[in-house]
Order: C-alpha cells, then structure tokens, then sequence
C-alpha cells in the first residue's frame, strides 16, 4: 500500500540521520552547559548547521517561497519507494 510505502522511505531516510542526531545532540548539549553559566541566558540559541541553515533562508527568503520549498523538499525526501 501507499502508506506503508511511505513509512518504509521515512523510516529509511531517518535511519540515515542517525550519526548526524547523534553528533547534533552533543553539540546541543555542550551549548545548554554553556548557556546554564551565563549570567543572562538568550531568549534563542542556534545549534547546527540546520538551525543555522533555516535562520539563513528566513532571512533571504519571503515567508511563502520558504513554505514552498520546505514543502516541496517534504515532498520529494517521503516520496513512497519503489
């Protein structure tokens, strides 16, 4: 079926991201250590290159093209196997 080849594709393309959560999640951790000694915390903080990737595109794009290609990178990243 369609939905089982979807999670299929969903659940191959994430078990690639597993090296890159896992370096993701001690770079957020080493930067909440930082944060807890500051005397004053910042209301946001960027960690990793997809925050800081995002943060890029918010700021160059209008608000409905990045919609558009957030959505479509959706698209085609969940396109049910073959």
């Amino acid at each position: 079926s369609i939905g089982y080849a979807r999670t299929k594709a969903l659940k191959n393309f994430a078990g690639g991201l597993t090296a890159i959560t896992a370096a993701d999640s001690i770079a957020v951790a080493r930067k909440l250590v930082r944060l807890t000694e500051k005397r004053k915390i910042p209301l946001r903080t960027l960690v990793g290159h997809d925050a800081w990737a995002m943060k890029i595109a918010q700021l160059l794009l209008p608000a409905c093209v990045l919609r558009w290609a957030i959505a479509t990178a959706f698209r085609i990243l969940v396109r049910p196997a073959r």
